[in-house]
């Protein structure tokens, strides 16, 4: 189609980190339009943000465009890890009707612009391998929404709850509001549906003879032996499953503090030399998370990750599941 045929044409400003290098077709009769960029509000920050159009056929209502653009939005923030994408919509900056001005599209693949990709094959975005060296087969952007649109409602729900992180930051240290522990719970709930729970044990104690309340049901296998089965049915590799399995345990542990009673992030980031390193293993993050800032993002980086391999293998069957790399706090500034 003519670059030129979208102009004047109604469609949904979006913005994220990314878009197509040329006029992208879905299905449904949408497309996606690159166009240009601008800076944006992040928080105490602001960020380069891109912008695309998702436009439909014209015989589409607004409101019928609107709602299209809400559910591929959960997919194309899954698909390319975005998160500014749903904070933009979150904070009503996306997801308006409009139209499409002639003056913003851009298209010239030879000089793409920043952070304008080929949509043909994501499996860098898609499975975070810029972070590690992989074999990984082309996973195609319109293949996968295809596949997302024929998943379990169940499964979509949870790569909607994946892309719903809670996130919010404040200019002020020690703010009364902090979200790792909130989203620390919030990827624990996601572990645990993946995970899911053990059998129940067949065997019932009865009423108790002194209240007569019915005995509760309990599960036939630990749960920390049913965590590694689980794991280990999926992935099949011994040291990546125990590492995972670490991880979600600690997480479920603070998980259950947060549920019963007030509990409040008091680590804090400690001093860093200039050019001094820190590296923070997912051991380190397990052991330190409670005084050590960095930690304790280290722990809530290394669980996302997690369930963003079990999600993505349990959804496309990616079966891509690659070790948690340590992440490493330097200081700035001269000595």
């Amino acid at each position: 189609m003519d670059d030129n045929a979208f102009e004047r044409r109604r469609g949904v400003r979006h913005l994220g980190q990314y878009k197509p290098s040329r006029p992208y077709p879905l299905t449904d009769g949408l497309q996606l339009i690159p166009a240009g960029w601008d800076m944006f509000s992040y928080g105490s920050a602001r960020v380069r943000l891109n912008i695309s159009y998702l436009v439909g056929s014209e015989i589409l209502s607004d409101t019928e465009l609107a709602e299209k653009y809400r559910n591929w939005l959960v997919f194309d923030a899954f698909a390319l890890d975005d998160q500014f994408s749903i904070y933009c919509y979150d904070e009503n900056s996306a997801g308006g009707i409009d139209t499409v001005p002639s003056d913003l599209i851009r298209f010239d693949e030879q000089n793409p612009d920043y952070k304008q990709v080929d949509y043909s094959n994501i499996q860098r975005y898609f499975l975070r391998t810029e972070l590690v060296q992989t074999s990984e087969s082309i996973l195609s952007y319109r293949d996968l929404y295809a596949v997302y649109q024929t998943l379990d409602p169940k499964l979509r729900d949870l790569i909607e709850w994946y892309v719903s992180k809670p996130f919010r930051s404040h200019l002020r240290l020690g703010a009364f509001f902090n979200p790792n522990y909130w989203q620390l719970l919030h990827v624990t709930i996601l572990l645990e549906r993946l995970i899911d729970s053990p059998p129940a044990c067949t065997h019932s104690f009865g009423k108790c003879p002194s209240c007569g309340v019915e005995s509760q049901a309990h599960p036939s296998i630990r749960r920390s032996e049913w965590l590694r089965m689980a794991l280990d049915s999926q992935i099949g590799v011994a040291e990546i499953v125990e590492e995972y399995a670490r991880v979600i345990e600690k997480c479920i542990s603070v998980r259950n503090k947060i549920a019963h009673t007030p509990t409040f992030d008091s680590s804090a980031f400690p001093n860093v030399a200039p050019g001094e390193t820190h590296t923070y293993t997912s051991e380190r993050a397990i052991a330190e998370y409670l005084h050590d800032s960095f930690a304790l993002q280290s722990l809530l980086v290394s669980a996302t990750y997690i369930g963003r391999y079990l999600l993505a293998d349990k959804a496309f069957g990616t079966k891509h599941f690659a070790k948690l790399l340590p992440m490493k706090a330097t200081g700035v500034g001269s000595s």
